[in-house]
C-alpha cells in the first residue's frame, strides 16, 4: 500500500508479479492526484499456471491522469494479466 498526496509515474513501470504458482501480487494506491505520462503503467500478473493476476486498487479524491505515450510509442495503461489458464485480476 502506497499513500501519498501526490504521484508522479514517467515512464517505467510498478509492476508486482509471480512466475511460479502463486496469485499475482497487489497494487493498492492511495493518493489526491496520480499523473502517469511518458508510457507509465502499473501491472499486476500471474505469468503461469492456474492462478489469478493480483488487483490494482487506485484511490484518487482529485484526479488520475495518463499522459503521453512512451519512447516505444505506446500509451500509459493500468494492467493486470495472467499467462496460464487463471483469471486477469480486478481493476
Amino acid at each position: 500500500v502506497l499513500h501519498a498526496s501526490s504521484v508522479l509515474l514517467d515512464g517505467g513501470s510498478v509492476m508486482a508479479t509471480t512466475a511460479g504458482g502463486g496469485k499475482g501480487g497487489d497494487i493498492d494506491l492511495r493518493t489526491e492526484r496520480l499523473l502517469m505520462k511518458s508510457g507509465a503503467t502499473l501491472w499486476s500478473s500471474s505469468d503461469t499456471g492456474s492462478r489469478e493476476g493480483g488487483e490494482i486498487r487506485v484511490t484518487a479524491s482529485e484526479a488520475v491522469t495518463l499522459s503521453g505515450p512512451g519512447p516505444d510509442g505506446y500509451s500509459g495503461a493500468l494492467m493486470s494479466h495472467t499467462g496460464g489458464s487463471g483469471d486477469a485480476g480486478c481493476l
